[in-house]
Order: structure tokens, then C-alpha cells, then sequence
């Protein structure tokens, strides 16, 4: 329900707008408020009827480190998703979110407190530290509160029941003269990083009764010493200022557990499923945590810069674990937020971007998050609020002071870099500038196209058995024939060379695009293979007579402007595969074959794999493969080796036949600074013995297979390139090489 504000203004506080969000626990109106002294945002997420006589509140101050960076060292987060909650389900009520961390003295002093904390190995409270750092324990003002209840018009009529354990809150808001009905408290178990610090709430007078709960395991300690320093200006730019620097434990991501040594020696009986990229991370269900105390927090450490330009905090966030080498490369995050994501917002598509980064750090032993939390795309929470949902196109965020800060994190000038679509462009730019190498770009939006790739193969595979229906493939006797085709498609064309000469004994044979003979066969009839037509064909189309010109191609094809040149051409299509950005190809390389079989023998044949499947499942990117076949289809295999390229995002596997494996490519493949894989296909029994032979007592995986039909090795090894694409979240649309490749897949001169 959209509220009726009437009064835009009262006091000090402005109504800058409102936008409705979706929580797990229902939807609210968020309404946007603005101090203007301070120039800091209240938030005031509404349910219900706001003039209902009795509401639910809670008054709430931020909390980057637990509600941004998933710390377990307090209980932030829990009482702002319990206040919710409770919220919801009493059906009318307000909850007031205030920026106002570290109980009002803002972030650089909270984490100064921290860091002398854990300097003193964590001996003191944070109230402790704050009277060594001449802070008083609290700075918050509530007086914002009472003027939005003013510009809502339930100051004077409404009664509230404050989620709250804190007298003194409840206190400062009787004050101000909010009529405070009863308080209920908001109390959850603690945990061993957390139980000290709520102790510590309870002696200063909250209303907390199970913080003193026993805790199996009530010691830990931080990765290393910590020093206190001075805040300074960094080293030849005053810009910055470096203010703090500590530890905080980050809530392990989907019960991926980081081991240390001996604790992997000592659980090695309970079979834990090892991460394949990091021999420390195991995942361990709840049950087995809390049985065997296994509560490890992936430390990360907090670096905390004040930007004077900005008039901002920016956080670096570093991590380092056993998995690293001196040759690791970090994996590097340029994450920004919105303050609307730090409520339990039902789509939560920033909060698993950060979850993906740190588990990604995690599994690489080394890795960055640089955090500059500006809305909209650096444009602000206005210019958010303004646009609500509608996408921000143009990238304010200054990429540069960032990657400046980045530097002095760094050991290589070389980086693994976490991206988004929208951060794409302006990312590359900015860190060419700033002469930072970038071996990989790592996508982190990856459900959409993996499952369309998913739905793509199955339905494949539903259909590859229907009849086609497609016009005869005429062959006069004195027909000559030139075939041509890019990519998987020159593949294509060498299986209809194949088949062709087993009918036929006219002339035919592959010609490139751009080759020199073209000039003196144009009275050939031409056969082009493209899954959709590509631009680069037009350079061989333009030259030719129309009318010896033949298509095999995808329904897709239609859609080009060139079709309505070429509409008398004989065409031969096959149905079109979904519409997507997607890099891979599921349809095409398997109906292209399907096409030709069909128009060049007319044989219906039932292509059938239920029982053999590709057993492999380990990190391809470690691997050399090696397909071995005969020298017949050693021809059209390279199809395969595309689309494992392609889909996985390796380099192109090494396809050879049985009889030349021996000349070479045998020694390189068990060179010992790689491990190979290899298939095995179309082989006998005795042929796949002696390659087992070569490779005893060496660590190389073989795996073989025999069908009776190219089309059924094609749809063994799609079901096997998807399912890697899907288990390991194998970023497919937004490939980051896709925009360059345009300079010459788009080119048709």
C-alpha cells in the first residue's frame, strides 16, 4: 500500500521518496528520509496500516561488518532479520533503519575499537576501547524518529511496542515523547565469535538473559598479531587515509568448512567431500559441526581507508589460507551495495554476488574485496529511490582511487578478476590504464544461462530421434561442388565431403572463404554450412551466382537480411535453437549432422546413449585432452573439440589419430608439469590395450567409447559439457572475449 505523505518536511528531516521491496518475510514500503545536518539516510520500512492504533517497531542502527560482510562478531544482522519477522507477522508496523554504526561514532571509530581489541588479544570490551580512544560508549540520537512519526501523522495518535533489549533506546525515545506501549526483546544464542561482546552489552545494562550460555568451543584467535597505528595519509597521495586494520570471522558459505591440517587428519574417517579447488575446504553438514565443534570463520582482514574527496569510507577486504602459493595469482572484487540490500530482500542478487566472491577467494587461498558501497551505480540513494527497479546504465563509480588502494594490497601485478555484466566495460578500461594484468575474467552471474543450456540439451535430446522434413539434394551428373564452412561448421563440411563420396563420384572439396581459386569456380555449385549464417560468409556469397548456391543451416538463418537475396536457393534448415546470448551451441553441431545423413542416404536411424556416459568430473582447467580416433573421423571430431573449448572455457583439445598419437603427441602428454585426459573413440578392444599399456603406472585418466554413429558421440559429450558447465559454474553469455572476437566474426569485406 502506497503511503500518502502530505508533509514532506519536519525539523531537520526530509522525505526524499518511496519504493516498494520484497523480503522473504513479506513486502514493505521503504520509505527514504534524509537528515540535514548530517546529510545521513533513515530508512522506514512500512507493513500494514500505519494508523493502526498499536504498532510493532524497531529502531535500528546499521552494521556493514555483520549485515554487508557476514561477520559473526555481534548480533546485528539476527535482530534486524528477527525484527522483520516479528514485524510481518504482527501485520502492522515500522522498523526505522539509522546509519549509525558503532553505536553512533561512525565506522572508523567502531573499527578502531576493534583493532585495539584484538591488539590486546581481545582482554578488553569494545567499551573499554572506546574510553581508551576518548569516545563516550553511545552517540545515537533518536530525534529523527519522532519528526518522520510527525510527517506520517501517527506521532500524536499511534502506540508502539519496541523490539528492543536496550533501556537507554527505549529511554531516549520516552523523551522525545514517543509513546512507548511495552518493549519486547529480540534476543538470540550467541556463538563463540559474538558471546563476549553481548556479555559485555549485558553488564552495560541490556536485557539479554542466555548470553552467558555455555559454548563448547569458547576460544579462538585471529590469523595473526594485530598493531595499532595512527591514522596517516598514504605514501605520495594525501587523498586517503588509512584508519584501521583488523580481523573479522566471515560465516562460512553453504557449510564449505576451511580445515586446517591437523583437523583434516583427525576427521579423515567421516568421507568429507573435498573441494577440487582447495585441499583444506571440505563441506560439512550442521549435524557433524556441532557434533565434532568445528566452527571455523573464514578470516578476513578489514582494512578501513577515509577517501577526503568522496567524503566516504571505502573497506578492502584481504584473505590468505593454506591453498596459497608463491605463485597464486588473487582473485580480485570490485563490490559495490545498496543499503536496501542489507534487509532480507526475497531477491538476492548482490548478497549472493559477495557469498559467490568470498567463496571464490576461499577456494584460490588469496584474494581482494574492495567494498564502495554507493547506490545507483555511483549516483546515490537518490538517483536509486528516483529510478526504483528501472536499470542504471551509465557507471559512475570511481573504478580508479579503488584499483589505487588495490595496489598496495597486491604481491603481483596480476590478478583473477569476479565481474558482472554492467561492471564489464568500465572495469577493463580502468585497469588497462592502471597497467594491471588480467589473466582471468570470472563471471558471477551464472544461474540464467546455465540452466538454458541445460533446457537446450534436453530438449535436444527429446527430438534428435523425430523425422526431418526436408526437399531432396539433386545431383546432376556433371555437377561440381565446393563446401565451405566456419568454425564447428568446417567440420561439418569435411562429414558431408565423407558421406558424399560414398554415393557420388562428382567433384567436391572444401574451399575457405578467402581462398585465391575462388575467381576460377564460380560456376561451381556452392554449399554453405553455418548454424546461423554468420556476416563472414557474405564475403564468399557476394561473388557467387545465386543460383548454384545451397544452405545447410539453422531455422535462425531466416531472420538474416541475406535470406531475402537467396530466396530461390535450395535450403536445407533444421529447427532453431532457443534465443539466448549463450557461447555454446547445443542444436546446431548435432542437427547439421543429422541434416546431412538425411539429404545424402535418407536413412532413419535411432541414436541411443542411455547407458554410457563421460565418468570425468574433476576441474577441466588442469587437464590436456587428447581425443584418439581413426583417421576417418579424426576429420569431423574437431567439432567436438570446439564445443569443449568453448563450453569450458579451456584451451582446444589436441584430436589425433591412433596411428600418429605415437609420433609426439604421447611424449608431451605425460609430461609431468600437466595432467592429461584422455577419450578414446571408435577404437577396438585391441587398439585401447595398447594405450593403456603405454600409460601403466602413470597417472593419466582413459576413458573409451564405441558407438555406431557420429551423432551418438556428439550427445555423450553434450550431456557431459553441460553438466560441467552447470557443476562448476561455467559463465557462458557473457564470455568475456565476445565483444573483441566482433573486430573480425563481424567484418564481411
Amino acid at each position: 500500500m502506497k503511503i500518502n505523505i502530505k508533509k514532506k518536511i519536519h525539523g531537520i528531516t526530509m522525505y526524499l521518496g518511496e519504493q516498494e521491496i520484497e523480503t522473504k518475510y513479506g513486502t514493505f514500503q521503504a520509505l527514504t528520509f534524509l537528515d540535514l545536518i548530517n546529510k545521513s539516510n533513515v530508512i522506514a520500512l512500512i507493513k500494514g496500516d500505519i494508523f493502526s492504533k498499536t504498532l510493532y517497531t524497531r529502531v535500528h542502527s546499521s552494521c556493514i561488518t555483520s549485515e554487508t560482510l557476514r561477520s559473526q562478531d555481534c548480533d546485528c544482522v539476527e535482530q534486524l532479520n528477527g525484527a522483520i519477522k516479528k514485524i510481518s507477522e504482527s501485520e502492522n508496523g515500522i522498523l526505522f533503519y539509522l546509519i549509525q554504526e558503532g553505536r553512533g561514532c561512525g565506522y572508523i571509530g567502531k573499527a578502531r575499537a576493534c583493532m585495539m581489541c584484538q591488539h590486546q588479544h581481545d582482554k578488553i570490551t569494545t567499551f573499554d576501547a572506546y574510553n581508551e580512544l576518548g569516545m563516550n560508549d553511545d552517540y545515537r540520537s533518536y530525534h529523527n524518529i519522532k519528526e518522520i512519526l510527525i510527517i506520517l501523522g501517527i506521532y500524536e495518535t499511534s502506540e508502539f511496542v519496541l523490539l528492543s533489549n536496550n533501556p537507554d533506546k527505549i529511554n531516549g525515545l520516552l523523551n522525545l515523547g514517543v509513546k512507548i506501549k511495552n518493549s519486547e526483546s529480540i534476543e538470540y544464542q550467541p556463538n563463540i565469535f559474538n558471546q563476549s561482546y553481548l556479555i559485555s552489552k549485558k553488564k552495560m545494562g541490556h536485557k539479554l538473559n542466555d548470553v552467558e550460555i555455555k559454548i563448547k568451543k569458547n576460544k579462538y584467535s585471529v590469523p595473526e598479531s594485530i598493531e595499532l597505528f595512527d591514522p596517516y595519509y598514504l605514501k605520495n597521495n594525501n587523498r586517503y587515509i588509512y584508519c584501521a586494520s583488523y580481523y573479522i570471522p566471515i560465516r562460512p558459505v553453504d557449510n564449505w568448512i576451511l580445515l586446517k591440517p591437523e583437523q583434516i587428519f583427525k576427521f579423515k574417517d567421516l568421507n568429507l567431500r573435498q573441494n577440487i579447488y582447495n585441499k583444506y575446504l571440505f563441506k560439512i553438514d550442521d549435524k557433524v559441526i556441532e557434533e565434532k565443534n568445528i566452527y571455523n570463520p573464514y578470516w578476513f582482514k578489514v582494512n578501513l581507508f577515509y577517501d577526503i574527496v568522496n567524503n566516504t569510507d571505502i573497506v578492502i577486504l584481504t584473505h590468505e589460507n593454506d591453498n596459497k602459493t608463491k605463485d597464486t595469482v588473487p582473485v580480485v572484487r570490485f563490490h559495490s551495495e545498496s543499503i536496501f540490500n542489507r534487509f532480507p530482500l526475497k531477491e538476492r542478487k548482490y548478497q549472493n554476488k559477495y557469498k559467490n566472491s568470498i567463496l571464490k577467494i576461499i577456494e584460490n587461498g588469496y584474494g581482494i574485496i574492495t567494498l564502495f558501497h554507493y547506490d545507483g551505480k555511483g549516483s546515490g540513494l537518490g538517483y536509486y529511490i528516483l529510478n526504483k527497479n528501472k536499470d542504471i546504465v551509465e557507471d559512475k563509480r570511481d573504478y580508479n582511487s579503488i584499483i589505487y588502494l588495490l595496489k598496495k594490497f597486491l604481491y603481483i601485478n596480476k590478478i583473477d578478476i569476479l565481474f558482472s555484466d554492467s561492471s564489464y566495460d568500465l572495469l577493463k578500461e580502468t585497469l588497462k590504464i592502471n597497467k594491471i594484468q588480467i589473466r582471468n575474467w570470472i563471471a558471477l552471474d551464472t544461474d540464467k544461462d546455465i540452466n538454458g543450456v541445460i533446457k537446450r540439451n534436453e530438449i535436444l535430446k527429446s527430438q534428435i530421434n523425430e523425422p526431418l522434413n526436408l526437399s531432396n539434394f539433386k545431383v546432376n551428373k556433371n555437377d561440381k561442388f565446393l563446401i565451405t564452412g566456419l568454425g564447428c561448421s568446417k567440420y561439418h563440411a569435411n562429414y558431408f565431403i565423407y558421406k558424399f563420396r560414398k554415393k557420388y563420384d562428382n567433384y567436391i572439396e572444401f574451399i575457405s572463404i578467402d581462398s585465391e581459386s575462388l575467381e576460377k569456380k564460380l560456376d561451381y555449385k556452392l554449399i554453405i554450412i553455418s548454424q546461423a549464417i554468420s556476416i563472414n560468409n557474405n564475403k564468399i556469397i557476394k561473388k557467387w551466382n545465386y543460383d548454384n548456391l545451397i544452405f545447410i543451416s539453422s531455422n535462425s538463418a531466416k531472420k538474416k537480411k541475406i535470406f531475402t537475396s537467396i530466396k530461390d536457393c535450395p535450403k536445407f534448415l533444421y529447427p532453431e535453437e532457443i534465443p539466448d546470448d549463450t557461447l555454446i551451441r547445443i542444436y546446431g553441431p548435432v542437427y547439421v549432422l543429422k541434416v546431412i545423413d538425411h539429404i545424402l542416404s535418407f536413412e532413419t536411424y535411432k541414436y541411443d546413449i542411455k547407458d554410457k556416459k563421460i565418468n570425468f568430473n574433476d576441474n577441466i582447467s588442469n587437464y590436456d585432452i587428447y581425443i584418439i580416433s581413426n583417421s576417418d573421423y579424426c576429420q569431423f571430431l574437431g567439432n567436438l573439440g570446439m564445443r569443449i573449448m568453448e563450453g569450458l572455457r579451456i584451451k582446444m583439445p589436441i584430436i589425433i589419430d591412433y596411428y600418429n598419437f605415437s609420433h609426439g603427441y604421447y611424449q608431451n602428454s605425460v609430461n609431468e608439469n600437466s595432467k592429461t585426459l584422455i577419450f578414446s573413440l571408435d577404437l577396438s578392444n585391441d587398439e585401447n590395450k595398447k594405450i593403456k599399456k603405454m600409460y601403466d603406472n602413470k597417472k593419466i585418466i582413459i576413458e573409451s567409447f564405441n558407438f555406431n554413429h557420429i551423432i551418438e558421440y556428439e550427445l555423450l559429450f553434450n550431456n557431459w559439457i553441460v553438466n560441467m558447465i552447470s557443476k562448476y559454474n561455467i559463465r557462458q553469455d557473457t564470455w568475456f572475449g565476445k565483444k573483441e572476437q566482433n573486430i573480425i566474426y563481424l567484418d564481411e569485406n
